[in-house]
């Protein structure tokens, strides 16, 4: 049997895994890596029913394209006022948008092309791997990367949320020329 890998970058409270899981039929046999840096989904990080799954390791990390420590904006929900972690970001990025903020943290974060490099050593290695993308615009930078550094031929399924709306630099033009280089390489889908 072909050894599987789901990478869930941008956990929240575990939405898109539990999507995914049923979409792919995830099994013990997989191997997940959960990303999550925001404090305010932590606990649902570590208290995941995945926790049970032989092959679950939560990262309560930023996904990025650099490790080391990094600042992260935490936002709160524009409909009440509360934090569950949507539109929460790396606070370097420059957004369009004018986020409601709740509070800054440095948080740990991972070089995820380096990352993928080193958990799938080959392209795709003889694995099935399926990555999910839902950061709040992190995603240009690392898909930028994996497309230079060729990380993204371990990729067989793409999953990613494109934050375009929230991203200064980002463009209508830009962001298909991205997705055109990446559906060259990988199956790309556009929601999760």
């Amino acid at each position: 049997m072909k050894r599987a890998f789901l990478f869930d970058l941008g956990f929240h409270h575990g939405e898109g895994l539990d999507y995914l899981a049923r979409l792919y039929d995830v099994d013990e046999s997989w191997t997940i890596f959960c990303f999550e840096a925001n404090s305010a989904c932590r606990a649902s990080l570590m208290r995941a029913g995945y926790l049970r799954q032989p092959r679950f390791a939560p990262m309560p990390f930023a996904a990025h394209i650099k490790a080391g420590p990094i600042l992260f904006q935490r936002e709160a929900e524009s409909y009440g006022g509360r934090e569950d972690g949507q539109g929460s970001h790396l606070a370097e990025m420059e957004l369009a948008l004018d986020c409601h903020g709740a509070g800054r943290e440095e948080v740990w974060a991972v070089d995820f092309p380096a990352f993928l490099r080193a958990m799938i050593p080959g392209e795709r290695d003889g694995c099935f791997v399926v990555v999910k993308m839902d950061i709040e615009g992190a995603e240009y930078g690392i898909l930028r990367t994996m497309l230079a550094d060729g990380s993204i031929q371990r990729v067989d399924v793409l999953h990613v949320e494109f934050h375009q709306r929230l991203m200064a630099a980002e463009t209508n033009e830009s962001t298909e020329t991205l997705r055109e280089a990446l559906r060259t390489t990988v199956k790309l889908v556009e929601h999760w």
